[in-house]
């Protein structure tokens, strides 16, 4: 159950391991972001600590703290970029999609009651988790635009095949064609991916 709660909470974007980091040449922009980021990364730090109490005591709490702070503000910049590139190409997340969302994991818990004392754990109230839901539904949309034309052909998959037939211990093509041919466009859709963020991090001055 908990694993259908951090699946919507996650704060990177799918496929993507990428993390970008944010120098606009506007100075209000810059302003905007560091104000943004500084909120979002308390934020995932007063989570974290509700989750783990007593985890930034001490010396080396204090050092994991600082580690923390690093890798969250790093991932709150991308979000950022990310939402503004959601609202340029327009991607619209209706409410009733939220709630669709919303309303399947909640079907992972026994009770509403529990589900609510799941929110609470992570120190979240039910409409900042259906933020975090919006911007995630919002992300995969993006993904999905960046990702809709990517096709791979019957000769790609042959290809594919003949050179790692050792890996597939000679099995016939004709059986295993699908997996070959759904591997690959992973591949594809993982590389046009990293290519979207890396332009994304280019034309933010990075």
């Amino acid at each position: 159950m908990k694993k259908a709660l951090y699946a919507v909470l996650a704060v990177v974007v799918v496929f993507s391991a990428i993390v970008v980091g944010v120098k606009l040449k506007e100075k209000a922009s810059e302003d905007n972001i560091e104000i943004a980021t500084q909120a979002e990364v308390q934020q995932q730090l007063n989570q974290i600590e509700t989750q783990r109490p007593g985890i930034f005591k001490g010396t080396r709490g204090k050092m994991a703290q600082e580690s923390y702070k690093k890798v969250l503000a790093q991932q709150a910049k991308l979000n950022i970029l990310i939402k503004k590139e959601v609202e340029k190409r327009g991607v619209t997340i209706a409410n009733s999609e939220v709630e669709a969302a919303v309303a399947q994991v909640r079907q992972a818990y026994a009770s509403q009651n529990k589900f609510d004392a799941a929110l609470e754990k992570q120190g979240l109230t039910l409409d900042k988790y259906k933020e975090s839901v919006k911007d995630q539904l919002g992300q995969s949309k993006l993904i999905n635009l960046i990702t809709k034309d990517i096709k791979v052909t019957e000769a790609e998959v042959k290809a594919y095949y003949e050179a790692n037939k050792a890996v597939f211990k000679n099995r016939p093509l004709a059986q295993i064609a699908d997996m070959v041919k759904a591997r690959l466009m992973q591949q594809k859709q993982q590389a046009a991916v990293n290519s979207f963020y890396e332009d994304l991090n280019k034309k933010n001055g990075n």
